[in-house]
């Protein structure tokens, strides 16, 4: 019963660490701004925001990640 116990914990703490969301590397030139569609191109002013579910959106500047929020 305590490995059966153990093994579940186990599981269950592996599950969970695969599931932290993470920050991708912005393609600066390329990657398009989530808002206004513009080329993220100036790395002082570009930004990202990453959702609990992993999902990333890029910004070529704060005002466009609050204006889409």
């Amino acid at each position: 019963m305590m490995t059966r116990l153990l093994r579940c914990l186990w599981l269950l703490a592996i599950m969970m660490s695969a599931c932290k969301p993470a920050i991708k590397p912005i393609d600066y030139g390329s990657e398009k701004c989530s808002h206004c569609r513009m080329s993220v191109v100036d790395q002082r002013f570009a930004c990202q925001l990453v959702t609990t579910k992993g999902k990333s959106f890029s910004f070529d500047a704060v005002e466009c990640m609050h204006l889409d929020i």
